[in-house]
């Protein structure tokens, strides 16, 4: 569950895009510069070839990344939530807050202070900061529907509201 959150977290905030983007630009220009250099061949030296060559590497490098990041975003994050994780939890809506019950306590946190919410097919993120957030699966909803919750959210959150199709 974590890895897919950290997915999300990843795409909501348009770092994926940017970041393949940014690899495929680089990887194109320096091999295209590779090319025209080997066929073109008029001052090109075996060090600029090595320049282009590292460039190309980055590029390639910063694709990869894009799509092993979330997943070590994951591990770091159960390595941090070890002994909490698997606890009972039960998230309940009122009109003006919610509640987390945990084995540590509730917590009270009102509609007005999230940051974001996100809506996927499987879940609900909502964000208190950009880096922490309650996880609410749609199927574990005991009371009301999803369609419900998000009819609800969006009109009880002052906070942007995302949907992304994954």
């Amino acid at each position: 569950m974590y890895i897919k959150f950290n997915r999300i977290h990843f795409r909501s905030h348009a770092l994926f895009p940017l970041s393949i983007s940014m690899g495929c630009v680089l990887s194109a220009f320096s091999l295209l510069g590779m090319v025209s250099g080997y066929y073109g061949g008029e001052g090109f030296t075996p060090a600029d070839f090595l320049v282009y060559g590292v460039f190309f590497f980055l590029g390639v490098l910063l694709i990869l990344l894009s799509f092993r990041l979330p997943d070590a975003m994951a591990k770091s994050v159960a390595r941090t939530m070890r002994g909490r994780m698997g606890q009972p939890q039960t998230i309940r809506f009122f009109p003006g807050e919610y509640v987390e019950y945990t084995p540590r306590g509730e917590e009270h946190t009102s509609y007005t202070l999230l940051y974001r919410v996100v809506e996927t097919d499987r879940m609900f993120l909502l964000y208190q900061s950009k880096v922490q957030a309650n996880i609410v699966l749609k199927a574990c909803l005991t009371r009301g529907t999803p369609e419900g919750l998000t009819a609800f959210l969006r009109g009880a959150c002052r906070a942007p509201y995302k949907r992304i199709y994954m």
